[in-house]
Parts: structure tokens; sequence; C-alpha cells
């Protein structure tokens, strides 16, 4: 494969798993959730290939699942459970 080959592939795929995404939704399916490529945010050098994250990407992948994971759940205690890299008073 071509880079853009590979490209054009997985970008093929995202779109799948977001239309499947979203068809759940439609069917109103709750409490399943969805981080885009773009949400990752997952810079180029953090790739390894078009599809698994270098030991970068998997940093990147673990700090926006754990911002959409605070969005989702409620913060009940949050003196408990400082943001990252903040002290704890």
């Amino acid at each position: 494969y071509t880079d853009s080959t590979q490209y054009k592939a997985v970008v093929r795929v995202n779109r799948a798993s977001r239309k499947a995404y979203e068809l759940i939704q439609s069917e109103g399916i709750k409490d399943v959730y969805y981080l885009s490529r773009e949400e990752l945010n997952i810079p180029a050098d953090g790739w390894v290939d078009y599809v698994h994250p270098s030991d970068l990407g998997m940093q990147q992948q673990a700090a926006a699942v754990e911002r959409k994971v605070r969005e989702i759940l409620p913060d009940n205690n949050h003196s408990r459970h400082p943001a990252p890299g903040t002290a704890h008073v």
C-alpha cells in the first residue's frame, strides 16, 4: 500500500464507525460514547502507521479518553481526584 491508499482505507473505516455510532444513537441506545480521530488529536509522529499509535500516541489517547470520562461522570468529590498536573492541598 502507498501512504495515500492506506490513509483512504482508514478514513473509510472511521466513517463506517461513526455511522454505526450514529445508528446506535438514533435507536435510543444511551451511554455509548465516541471519540473521533480529531478528538484524539494524535500528532503525526504519534502513529506507527495510520492505525497504531506509538507510545506518544498512546499518551495522547489516554489523555483524550480521560477528558471524555471526566465530561461523562459526575464530579461529586473533585478534591479526592485533582486534575492531572495540579497539586492536591
